[in-house]
């Protein structure tokens, strides 16, 4: 019941393996467009084929990982001169795609635009999240014992991450808040 999220992770490492492998060629930059796109690709394939949106609403942040540590310098010297300003846009920017759904829902006749309306806003919202908890770091950098102890266990925390996911979606706990539970 919970391999989904192993699948996922297989799928988008195999993806980036492939396109890591076999564009030698290609820049880091054009790597990472390529891994961009193959993740469209997948996102799309799973929303198609009517799975449900946890299988591919985060696939995004991967790509977000890969940008931000192939760009790293340039992006704490950004930081660096201008935290406030591009804390703030990308926190209004994470605020407009989160609300964007649940306005267009309540003005709205549900439809399949609404649903697919929704999904997309999600795509990019949590992206937006990890985006902003980044940005918040790079000033509030947490020095605490607590942060060491969860980076040694780190590898099964992100092992049993899906069933945690699962398990907070459940019967025995249900979180509705779309974005608490992403």
């Amino acid at each position: 019941a919970n391999a989904w999220y192993m699948i996922v992770l297989i799928i988008s490492y195999l993806s980036f393996f492939c396109i890591f492998r076999f564009a030698k060629r290609n820049s880091t930059s054009q790597k990472i467009t390529l891994f961009f796109f193959s993740q469209l690709v997948v996102i799309l394939l799973y929303y198609l084929s009517d799975y449900d949106s946890y299988w591919y609403v985060s696939n995004l942040a991967f790509t977000l990982g890969m940008v931000w540590a192939h760009k790293k310098g340039k992006i704490d010297a950004l930081l660096q001169a201008r935290y406030i300003k591009y804390l703030i846009i990308v926190c209004t920017l994470f605020c407009l795609f989160y609300a964007a759904p649940w306005v267009a829902e309540h003005t709205a006749n549900p439809s399949g635009f609404a649903m697919w309306f929704r999904t997309l806003c999600r795509l990019i919202s949590t992206p937006l999240s990890v985006a902003v908890e980044m940005i918040l770091i790079f000033k509030l950098k947490p020095k605490m014992r607590l942060w060491d102890r969860i980076g040694k266990i780190s590898l099964e925390i992100y092992l049993i991450h899906g069933l945690v996911w699962s398990i907070l979606r459940s019967s025995f706990v249900y979180i509705e808040n779309e974005l608490a539970w992403t």
